[in-house]
């Protein structure tokens, strides 16, 4: 016969159900998430780069989508509805390699957004189509230490523009 279990031990099992399911295939659960949606409403193609931090650290995401507003490099892949390379036509600002500088710093257990208006840097076609874009999320525990960059796999975002 099955008897209740008392209100601790129910809460126990419980936190320990959750652990197992957070610690699946000997990975952890994603306690840094980022995710990208495109907004094509206003004639323009705006991309929402957003990243939730439920650490109890500070994570430094790359200012290219974390804070600047437009593009200075091919951050995203955008591919057509037919999947042939949509090509980069925006500023290549020739840099040295990236240094902490280059990093937003997003505290702890919260959530950042940044818009990024990239109508005019990638060669979307005159008329109403379909697009795919892909980006690799990825983030550092620590900016001065860039060899221990984490990166995030990103679902690609599906979207229709209507060119000029």
């Amino acid at each position: 016969m099955f008897k209740p279990l008392p209100g601790a031990l129910a809460g126990a099992a419980l936190l320990l159900a959750f652990s197992h399911n957070a610690w699946a295939q000997g990975k952890p659960m994603k306690l840094v998430s980022q995710s990208v949606s495109v907004d094509t409403r206003a004639g323009r193609v705006v991309v929402q780069f957003t990243v939730n931090n439920r650490t109890e650290a500070n994570v430094f995401v790359p200012k290219a989508v974390a804070s600047d507003k437009e593009l200075s490099a091919q951050v995203f892949e955008i591919r057509s509805g037919g999947g042939d390379p949509v090509a980069y036509t925006g500023p290549v600002v020739k840099r040295k390699a990236l240094g902490a500088d280059d990093f937003t710093e997003i505290r702890a257990r919260m959530r950042h957004r940044n818009k990024i208006d990239i109508t005019d840097s990638y060669d979307f076609k005159k008329g109403t189509h379909h697009y795919e874009l892909t980006y690799v999320g990825s983030y550092l525990s620590d900016p001065h230490q860039l060899g221990k960059l984490s990166t995030l796999a990103l679902a690609p975002v599906q979207f229709t523009y209507t060119g000029r």
